[in-house]
């Protein structure tokens, strides 16, 4: 929502990407405590699984919405639906 430039969105999509990889093994070890022993495998493929489902999702959405109001709009409206 804040780039002016295309080089401004690639440092943000470098610096998101940077905190994405370091919370995993802390998404992962919340996974391992909050679940039964029994039931981690599913968990853990449903937060694998998540990340595809939500860029078919998101491959969806932004043209729809960018379309009519903008690749900006669609940016800022993405996380919220």
């Amino acid at each position: 929502l804040t780039s002016q430039h295309w080089i401004h969105l690639a440092v943000w999509c470098i610096v998101s990407g940077f905190f994405n990889g370091a919370l995993q093994p802390t998404a992962n070890q919340m996974i391992l405590d909050s679940f039964a022993s029994n039931r981690i495998g599913s968990a853990m493929g449903l937060k694998q699984s998540s990340v595809p489902l939500t860029m078919i999702l998101v491959g969806l959405a932004i043209p729809t919405i960018a379309s009519s109001f903008g690749w900006r709009w669609a940016l800022a409206l993405i996380p919220i639906l």
